[in-house]
């Protein structure tokens, strides 16, 4: 919790706010029922002493009681001083901390009684056989705040849409800020570009488009334009010209490239292209994913930005690229799970970034995102020298991704007879290893889990036969079987990417350097195991800077429900459905014992600002019955 937030003092408030006259707190004058206020002999410090006394768990029903809830308008599962006897007022010997649809929902009835009924509620929880995930509030994130930006059609800065990993800031920017470009001003061409041909799923954005057909607002749309999505720069991309011609010809153009392949249209093409795309004006729109990744406005703002030293060479390339077209079009925008300083804090770095929308709380999007089953914070970095304690960890992940997929297929092989629908289910899981740059000085120090001396370690370990790897690196990617040879799958592409998320490929694990660790999407992701220990550092406030081990903790929470839908899940037993989710839906992944990781949980779990929910908040039970992470 913030060391600024005071709880107990929150906490104290309520009660002070309750025990009001009804007449103060706007319920009208009374000439029967109670007129005056309740007394109140509490302080702060007695309610901690109490919180402490029920060990932090609800004095009705045992729930464990999160202080942060206190913060989040009307959460239900919020803690509230309740007093056990109606008629007397709030003193040390009459009040107890219960959750507050308990002390809502309790009224005037006895202890008794609410006693009874949250009994009564325990038993009947286990013949619940429906899932229920709350819709997410798009209109609040996306939807509204997009309708905004188009109306207010303001120049002079790159605007920011945030939303937590897995939400959709992809998918909304394709069936909602794109059509709505077109259909409302008539712009000719997007540009979309991100860092890496990961980040690029040319198959999946033409999806998106051909789903414009089946939406009714953008049905006449569609069947009366013409549209082409194109990719350039590399070996396999379009030239510019072809571009340009499609826009003659009355074409709506996606352009899609890497940061560098558009960063060397607008240098190669001795300024051609940016005189081009500045003369369109407003009906060219430039869209950038993960926008946190290289846009430090100037040097000067590393260290606080980035945890880095200032560097003179450093040009500030990727926000140069998008500042040149602020005046000139009022669409250009950033997409991102993990702003940075300068985006959120006004009185820092550049004014250019202003964030559009709300952030959304985890408890929002549950149906939307994969769970935390556990997060171990467990690695040595001092035993690192030793190859066996390494392997274990290796092993122990290997062991947890074929784990689950064994109790999958088990469940569909048992059960499938009964509902065919399990035949269905994709059963696949997968893994990821997080390792550092092969360097000379880590072969002579052995002190790191570097590349090579990771790939060594997983040839000694033997794997199933059917458990292959993927090795991703700057320079391409390369399969593995399982004896350690070589695959004829290879390439400097996203191919890896279709290989671990095709159900049948025998590709179950990716080991990750400096490559395909950013705004992948591979939902069977399942285990993961993150040897490198972030360092970038705020030294002015002596924090971390954990954005790129958030991110990297964002490749787990791709919704995994083995391909089913909800109506599917329910159609099932409770135990069926419960052991798909819970195998399928979760992820574990360890980390080293550090400060730095410990400051990356904290955040990715935070209850108000974080990205996930721990699996037990959302499946209770074994074996997740445990306190959520505060």
């Amino acid at each position: 919790m913030n060391k600024n937030k005071k709880p107990f003092t929150k906490l104290y408030r309520n009660v002070l706010s309750s025990a009001k006259p009804p007449e103060e707190k706007g319920l009208g004058s009374r000439t029967v029922g109670r007129t005056e206020a309740r007394e109140v002999t509490v302080t702060p410090e007695i309610l901690e002493e109490i919180y402490n006394e029920q060990n932090g768990l609800s004095a009705l029903s045992g729930v464990p009681l999160n202080l942060e809830f206190l913060y989040i308008p009307n959460h239900p599962m919020a803690p509230s001083v309740d007093r056990i006897d109606d008629k007397l007022g709030y003193t040390r010997d009459n009040i107890w901390i219960v959750l507050r649809f308990e002390n809502k929902g309790r009224g005037s009835s006895s202890v008794n009684d609410a006693v009874q009924a949250i009994r009564a509620i325990k038993a009947a929880d286990y013949d619940l056989d429906n899932w229920y995930f709350p819709d997410v509030p798009y209109n609040v994130i996306f939807t509204d705040p997009i309708d905004t930006i188009i109306l207010d059609e303001e120049y002079g800065y790159i605007k920011i849409l945030r939303a937590p990993m897995g939400v959709g800031k992809t998918y909304t920017t394709y069936n909602k800020l794109i059509p709505e470009l077109i259909l409302k001003k008539d712009v000719d061409l997007f540009y979309y570009f991100a860092p890496n041909l990961e980040n690029i799923e040319l198959a999946e954005f033409e999806d998106y488009i051909m789903n414009w057909m089946t939406m009714d607002e953008y049905k006449e749309m569609y069947s009366n334009t013409k549209w082409k999505i194109i990719t350039v720069g590399g070996k396999l991309g379009s030239n510019w010209s072809e571009v340009q011609e499609y826009i003659r010809r009355g074409f709506k153009v996606i352009v899609c490239s890497t940061d560098s392949s558009f960063a060397n249209i607008l240098k190669n093409q001795n300024g051609d292209v940016l005189d081009y795309l500045r003369s369109l004006g407003d009906k060219f729109a430039l869209i950038r994913d993960e926008v946190h990744y290289g846009s430090t406005s100037d040097p000067i703002h590393l260290p606080k930005n980035m945890g880095a030293v200032v560097n003179p060479k450093f040009k500030a390339r990727m926000f140069t690229i998008m500042d040149c077209f602020v005046d000139t079009t009022p669409w250009v925008f950033g997409l991102t799970a993990t702003p940075t300083t300068e985006m959120i804090d006004d009185s820092f770095g550049t004014d250019k970034y202003r964030i559009m929308n709300p952030w959304v709380l985890p408890t929002q999007i549950t149906g939307r995102t994969a769970w935390v089953g556990k997060i171990h914070q467990t690695l040595d970095l001092k035993k690192y020298e030793d190859d066996d304690y390494l392997k274990s960890s290796i092993r122990k992940l290997i062991f947890n991704v074929c784990s689950r997929s064994n109790t999958i297929q088990k469940l569909v092989e048992s059960n499938a007879g009964a509902y065919p629908i399990l035949w269905e289910l994709k059963t696949k899981t997968t893994g990821l290893i997080k390792v550092d740059i092969t360097t000379e000085k880590a072969r002579k120090l052995n002190h790191k889990a570097y590349l090579d001396r990771v790939l060594r370690l997983i040839n000694e370990i033997q794997l199933p036969d059917d458990f292959y790897y993927i090795v991703t690196t700057d320079s391409g990617w390369q399969e593995y079987d399982s004896n350690g040879n070589a695959t004829d799958n290879s390439g400097e592409g996203n191919g890896w990417l279709t290989l671990m998320n095709d159900d049948n490929s025998k590709a179950r694990l990716l080991i990750v350097v400096s490559k395909g660790d950013k705004g992948i999407n591979i939902p069977s992701l399942t285990d993961g195991l993150i040897f490198r220990n972030p360092t970038p550092r705020d030294k002015s406030i002596n924090k971390w800077i954990v954005r790129n081990a958030l991110q990297l903790f964002g490749r787990f929470v791709r919704k995994n429900w083995g391909g089913l839908t909800l109506e599917q899940l329910n159609s099932l037993p409770y135990n069926l459905s419960y052991e798909i989710l819970s195998q399928l839906n979760t992820f574990e992944i360890e980390v080293p014992k550090s400060s730095q990781w410990k400051q990356t949980v904290e955040e990715f779990l935070h209850p108000t600002e974080g990205y996930a929910i721990e699996a037990a908040y959302v499946l209770g039970g074994w074996p997740y019955r445990r306190k959520v992470a505060a």
